[in-house]
């Protein structure tokens, strides 16, 4: 058996030596290129990398903190936990995770995954009672029963059942309805294009993804975000939502500039264009230069004396 095992480093050692190597895609360092290469020093070393399932090889240290924290930032579904290779983003897959990490993240993985399941249900629904985390998929739109704590709660306000009072969640839909139309007359608050949940936004960029269904979208003209996707960055497109008359010659305008700018550019070429931006600035500014002298002249003429007004001369 030892003889066994020394054959093995010795032809693990001669491999790194000859094969070539490849390099990590998440710190970049040198991989071997047969596992444990010139740092082994006993078969029962830990491996200095991991190969996935789609085959590709990573540090060991890198892949295994990569699962971690997205695992710990719940970050579990088919399009974030993904194979960290720019030209693969395959789902890692559960017996990677367990390989790399243990059967203790893998737990965690898969509690992770059902709640985000769960919670985009909409028969789901939190126990009401403070403290307690369950979540609870109901069969009808009756009261349920928390299997944790026993509490029960109302499916439809969402609160603890009741049985001798009004349900308050017509109430509170109204005051909802009531402050979505306050903000929607800033357009903070929209339907996503695909699940049609409600989103507000309070500030950032145009880009937004939707937290029920992850659809990823802009939120001046509603289309899918694409890379490409720059014509609402800070104009928002000529064929976005309803446009005020301003709005409207704005655009238009803008679209004639271009399109004769373009059309000079092709005749005269780009120094032709300079020299008209050259010839503007120079009238422009002897226009202005002119409309100061008229100014003064204007000023002298009504007080010749030299006399400002609201000054008296004594």
């Amino acid at each position: 058996m030892t003889l066994f095992r020394g054959l093995v480093r010795g032809y693990r050692r001669l491999a790194a030596r000859v094969l070539p190597r490849s390099s990590c895609p998440i710190c970049l360092d040198d991989l071997p290129a047969l596992g444990l290469g010139e740092e082994a020093q006993s078969a029962d070393a830990e491996p200095t990398f991991a190969k996935l399932s789609c085959k590709h090889k990573f540090c060991g240290a890198c892949i295994r903190q990569y699962m971690v924290l997205k695992i710990q930032a719940k970050e579990v579904d088919d399009d974030q936990l993904v194979c960290p290779e720019l030209q693969c983003k395959r789902r890692v897959a559960e017996r990677d995770i367990e390989a790399v990490c243990g059967a203790a993240l893998l737990l965690l993985f898969q509690s992770t995954l059902k709640r985000k399941r769960d919670e985009r249900n909409p028969s789901a629904r939190w126990c009401p009672r403070p403290g307690c985390e369950e979540l609870i998929v109901c069969e009808s739109a009756a009261d349920f029963t928390c299997p944790a704590c026993g509490a029960r709660g109302c499916f439809q306000c969402r609160g603890y059942a009741h049985r001798f009072w009004f349900c308050r969640a017509k109430k509170e839909d109204a005051s909802y309805l009531e402050w979505e139309k306050s903000v929607g007359e800033r357009h903070a608050v929209r339907p996503c294009p695909q699940c049609k949940m409600r989103i507000w936004k309070a500030d950032g960029c145009n880009h937004i993804k939707c937290a029920g269904c992850r659809f990823e979208f802009c939120w001046v003209c509603g289309a899918p975000w694409e890379p490409r996707h720059y014509a609402c960055h800070e104009l928002p497109s000529m064929f976005s939502g309803p446009l005020t008359f301003q709005d409207q010659l704005l655009r238009v305008l803008l679209l004639v500039a271009m399109v004769y700018t373009a059309g000079f550019v092709a005749v005269f070429g780009f120094g032709g264009l300079f020299t008209l931006f050259m010839v503007v600035s120079v009238g422009v500014d002897a226009a202005q230069d002119v409309h100061r002298r008229v100014q003064q002249y204007t000023q002298q003429l009504r007080h010749p004396l030299g006399r400002q007004p609201g000054r008296v001369i004594g």
